[in-house]
């Protein structure tokens, strides 16, 4: 489910591309600034609510996700409230959005990158 929330493109065909940090970006234009800074950066990490997200992430991406996991959307808000914090903290290690800029779905050897 972390491999879906954090896919480097959009399959809806519209050529979005993201990956870690467009998710990231996304959650702080949608009101989790704060949040957001205290995952990247090396202090304690800012918790989150399911009303909180709900709020700060995209309908269509969401509805994605839940498709991509076989799970309920309500299903989806738990899970990412409960470990999204600390996924982005330790992909972060040096405090900076150029580490999850650094970071892509899968390895040049196919391998998964460990966060799926």
């Amino acid at each position: 489910m972390v491999k879906s929330f954090f896919s480097p493109e959009d399959e809806s065909g519209s050529g979005k591309a993201g990956g870690p940090a467009r998710a990231v970006e996304q959650l702080k234009s949608g009101g989790l600034e704060e949040h957001t800074k205290s995952w990247v950066g090396t202090g304690p990490n800012k918790q989150l609510t399911e009303e909180e997200l709900r709020g700060a992430i995209d309908q269509a991406d969401l509805k994605r996700i839940s498709q991509r996991a076989g799970m309920s959307e309500q299903e989806v808000i738990v899970a990412l409230v409960s470990f999204l914090p600390e996924v982005v903290d330790k992909a972060t290690p040096n405090g900076s959005m150029k580490d999850l800029r650094n970071i892509s779905s899968d390895t040049p050897s196919g391998r998964s990158s460990g966060m799926s």
